[in-house]
């Protein structure tokens, strides 16, 4: 039996996939500050799509914030460097109060990073703990679901040789929202999720302006 496949451009398809996140992570509203995350996952520090910042704090830092990691100039990653300084602070969180004071910590933080004259003078230089518009979303986004999570092999472990396509995309955004709660690595998309939506579902929860945006149909190769 053959299948149909609403195949897409690479762009097109790396663009809905985020938005399809974005619908179901955060009903269409990238997050730019830290906050609190409900229930089952209460208390823990996030930021932008669901991003888990005791686990992805570098890669909020290195790919939305723009820190450069430089093996020769360890002021950012490395021992008792920023990162880990603020990463001490997001431990341990339970509440909205809790992560608002280490907010206010971490800004000191930032402040001390932005006068330090070890930094290139090209770094971000920024003195609040936050993204600065949804280009920054997108870019940890990206590289969190490429790179540290590598959601395409998830998918195609599940099931292989799915063009770039609307469906991939979906099953992608499956991947994603299946990562093991204790891990916090991809998982098989439908592992144990009863309560994801299902794939038509999950399209249509995207505003009507991102899907017709997002479905450029490719040739076939």
């Amino acid at each position: 039996m053959s299948i149909n496949w609403t195949l897409l451009d690479e762009a097109s398809y790396k663009d809905l996939r985020y938005d399809l996140l974005l619908a179901v992570e955060e009903t269409n509203d990238p997050k730019e500050e830290a906050y609190s995350d409900a229930a089952p996952k209460a208390g823990i520090p996030t930021i932008g799509i669901g991003f888990n910042l005791q686990a992805n704090l570098r890669a909020v830092l290195e790919a939305g914030f723009g820190w450069v990691d430089n093996p020769d100039n360890p002021t950012n990653f490395g021992a008792n460097g920023y990162m880990e300084r603020i990463a001490k602070k997001l431990e341990g969180l339970k509440t909205p109060a809790q992560l608002e004071a280490a907010i206010i910590a971490i800004d000191a933080i930032l402040a001390e990073r932005a006068a330090d004259p070890r930094l290139a003078p090209d770094e971000d230089r920024r003195t609040h703990f936050g993204f600065g518009n949804e280009a920054e979303v997108r870019a940890t986004f990206d590289a969190l679901i490429d790179d540290k999570y590598d959601i395409g092999g998830a998918v195609d472990a599940w099931m292989p040789n799915i063009p770039l396509s609307r469906e991939r995309a979906v099953l992608a955004s499956l991947a994603y929202n299946g990562k093991a709660k204790d891990k916090d690595s991809p998982a098989t998309p439908l592992a144990g999720r009863p309560d994801l939506k299902p794939i038509g579902q999950r399209f249509m929860d995207c505003p009507s302006e991102r899907r017709s945006r997002r479905s450029v149909v490719r040739d076939p190769v």
